[in-house]
């Protein structure tokens, strides 16, 4: 028995905000059903019912490794995360069948994801970041006073009524890292997700106290020239160079247990993130088109199956 599924069988390598990436995504009928009788020990075969579409995917599709310099098999399928059903399971498995599962493929890495405390956002910290809805569900549910930066003064409405303190518009407000200071009386936050890459990365540093932590998710921005090495090691205040050292990671994923870890909090916190909109799998190409130019808060999910 085949299955349909829309896989990336590239044509050419362009640039993840290109208005021509999706002609490298095809669809095809001739995928074969994985048997439900030669399941591995330990692992287990899902029925994905849905997968949400992430700007990862766009570069993924694109081919974008200047952007996205992550080694990929030949005719994957995009999408980095879903959710589903347990189908069947391999001997020794700790799921059953007809269990619902969320799927994140941390296996697409090789090699250990550190496991670091500063995954962790505690009450009493301050958290900036372009993440929106996530950031400002997870980090408000834990008792962080969450900054959030857009360009749209409605969007922010939005994420406040989700849980952030503080809003601010990027657009009207340039020198957005200098008001993060104010709101944070000079002291900056402790943790900056930053999202928005080049262009942005460097405020995110400035907005961020000595000691604090940035970490990098996502690139939304067109690339450019940046200096980080003074403003992580020291910052000019206008009057003197103050010692202002801060860390600066990148997060390419997370493994089984922060996964699990995630889980626990939306289920404690009842965290429900917002659908923005919801696509047949016949109308699945047309969805990529539409997160091309979604800049919205919430979702942008396919639901998966003929």
């Amino acid at each position: 028995m085949t299955s349909s599924a829309y896989l990336i069988r590239p044509k050419v390598h362009t640039s993840f905000l290109s208005p021509t990436l999706l002609q490298n995504l095809h669809y095809t009928t001739d995928i074969p059903i994985p048997s439900t009788k030669d399941i591995p020990p330990k692992h287990a075969l899902v029925r994905i019912r849905a997968a949400a579409i992430n700007p990862r995917d766009m570069m993924v599709i694109a081919l974008d490794k200047d952007t996205y310099p992550v080694k990929m098999a030949d005719g994957i399928a995009p999408c980095a995360g879903g959710a589903g059903e347990i189908e069947a399971v391999g001997e020794g498995s700790r799921w059953k069948k007809g269990e619902r599962v969320v799927v994140h493929p941390s296996a697409w890495m090789d090699g250990e994801v550190p496991k670091l405390e500063a995954l962790k956002a505690k009450g009493g910290e301050e958290v900036e970041g372009t993440l929106r809805e996530f950031m400002v569900l997870i980090a408000s549910a834990l008792g962080a006073t969450v900054i959030v930066t857009s360009s749209s003064d409605g969007k922010l409405e939005i994420v406040k009524k989700l849980g952030a303190t503080h809003g601010i518009n990027y657009r009207t407000n340039p020198s957005w890292e200098e008001e993060v200071l104010r709101l944070t009386n000079g002291k900056g936050v402790d943790h900056a997700i930053e999202i928005g890459g080049a262009q942005s990365v460097e405020k995110s540093v400035h907005a961020t106290k000595q000691g604090g932590l940035i970490s990098l998710v996502g690139i939304l921005s067109e690339d450019r020239a940046v200096n980080l090495v003074p403003p992580v090691f020291c910052w000019w205040t206008g009057k003197e160079v103050a010692d202002m050292w801060r860390l600066v990671r990148g997060v390419l994923g997370v493994d089984t247990a922060m996964i699990g870890k995630l889980l626990e909090v939306f289920q404690e916190h009842e965290i429900h993130p917002t659908i923005a909109k919801e696509f047949e799998w016949k109308d699945a190409k047309e969805a990529f088109e539409y997160s091309m130019g979604w800049s919205g808060v919430g979702k942008i999910v396919v639901k998966v199956g003929d």
